[in-house]
């Protein structure tokens, strides 16, 4: 056995408060990568490795959506040109965008890796502070 003493850790849920089905999105973090593991109740769980520097596009994708105190940005105040990329090496669709849900009225973000098909392969919607929050994690910031 070995103790891994440099590993961070931050755990999200969907944002669907009420529901006893929340997508789950563990990141694991060492000097050197950064893993995502999503677990949901409605898609096969997923594991995706990312290295430093594709964490962090990942991380600045999510922060292009907000201000620089963390509340997201109006749509005509977002610099981002476009919703999705397109990893060269997996050749998996990364797409961050905005996202609303009812009952209160209330904005988030979606976190979307599909293939060119449109199958999933990851998928979460966070509550706003909850998606700030992962792009720190992401970033190294938190």
């Amino acid at each position: 056995m070995k103790i891994i003493q440099d590993l961070k850790i931050s755990s999200f849920q969907s944002w669907d408060r009420e529901s006893d089905y929340r997508t789950k999105l563990t990141v694991l973090r060492t000097p050197e990568s950064v893993t995502l593991a999503f677990v949901s109740p409605y898609r096969d769980s997923a594991t995706l490795g990312f290295d430093l520097s594709e964490a962090k596009t990942l991380s600045s994708d999510i922060r292009e959506l907000f201000s620089d105190t963390g509340r997201l940005l109006r749509a005509q105040d977002r610099k981002q040109t476009k919703p999705c990329r397109t990893d060269e090496e997996s050749k998996l669709v990364i797409e961050v965008r905005t996202n609303t849900q009812g009952e209160p009225f209330e904005e988030g973000v979606t976190v979307s890796i599909h293939r060119f098909d449109h199958t999933d392969v990851a998928y979460i919607d966070l509550a706003a502070d909850e998606a700030f929050s992962l792009a720190k994690a992401l970033g190294a910031e938190g």
